[in-house]
């Protein structure tokens, strides 16, 4: 066996290791794989990545004691400097992201910051994942990539890892045309727990013409709209929040301002949110981490739909 990092397709491994995977888990829990095509390559060592996704797998198991779904999720995607200056242990360039949800318990945002720490305990004293996630989450430090984890209490936890592409797929992936971004001179109010978050989103949106507020839950967004000197065009508010849900922000927003448009993110898969019908058919939503583009872009379908 080589001690030197090999070069793998993510389809592939996942691909492989499905009935492996299936063999491991209860059968109450159902398996299901998204994986693109295009998915490229990434350099790790032989071996480690299987460990990962097993790791994680095995994790997601544990948080459906009573069977639930089990998705894997393979996709190419650029992150841009937008993304890193939220994420600071990633560089932008183009990467390939490997996604693994559940319709778990879910974690409070407490658990979520120790997850990885070796014998960290996320659903009482039932559930202590051992060194598995924090060996995880080296395995993907070392390969220059990172490890996020997305989680409400009883809404399910999505965890996604984005490891660098290899150079060679890299730079195919180079030679697409780069999409103009979106602008405007609308008024958007951005609502997230995260200030990391929100403030980068009013910095992309403010270099493309837009005047943007913020608002770290939904009653603040309430109290800010119910308060304005001036009228508000979108709402881009997180999906799930602690206290008042993104949704329940968005029904409310819909009552009494019903010239705002609303506009829905999650760090979840946007087929995680389709499947389990978080939001209904027809309402705008983008996935975290969204680049330059895909966000202006989409804001500005948004305000013109």
């Amino acid at each position: 066996m080589t001690n030197r990092p090999v070069v793998v397709n993510l389809k592939a491994v996942v691909g492989s290791l499905k009935e492996m995977l299936r063999r491991a888990i209860p059968q109450n829990i159902a398996l299901t794989t998204q994986l693109d095509d295009s998915s490229s390559e990434v350099s790790m060592y032989p071996g480690q990545i299987e460990q990962v996704i097993m790791s994680l797998v095995l994790n997601s198991s544990d948080a459906m004691p009573n069977g639930g779904q089990l998705t894997i999720e393979t996709r190419n995607i650029e992150l841009d400097e937008t993304f890193a200056e939220i994420h600071k242990t990633l560089q932008p360039g183009p990467h390939v992201m490997i996604a693994v949800s559940d319709t778990g318990t879910g974690m409070d945002k407490a658990t979520q910051q120790k997850m990885f720490e070796p014998f960290c305990t996320t659903k009482g004293s039932a559930r202590e994942t051992g060194p598995g996630l924090s060996t995880a989450y080296g395995i993907v430090r070392q390969s220059g990539g990172d490890i996020q984890a997305y989680s409400e209490a009883g809404h399910g936890t999505t965890v996604k890892i984005y490891l660098p592409q290899v150079e060679r797929a890299a730079s195919r992936s180079r030679l697409a045309t780069p999409v103009p971004a979106g602008r405007g001179t609308e008024r958007i109010l951005v609502v997230d727990d995260s200030a990391a978050i929100a403030n980068a989103v009013k910095r992309v949106l403010g270099l493309v013409g837009y005047t943007v507020l913020t608002a770290a839950s939904g009653p603040d967004a309430l109290q800010l709209l119910a308060r304005r000197d001036g009228p508000v065009h979108l709402a881009m508010t997180d999906l799930l929040m602690p206290g008042m849900s993104g949704v329940e922000l968005g029904k409310q927003v819909a009552q009494v301002h019903p010239g705002i448009k609303v506009l829905y993110t999650s760090g979840y898969t946007s087929g995680y949110v389709r499947q389990h019908g978080l939001l209904g058919q027809g309402v705008h939503f983008i996935e975290k981490p969204y680049s330059f583009s895909t966000l202006t872009n989409k804001v500005r379908e948004v305000l013109n739909s």
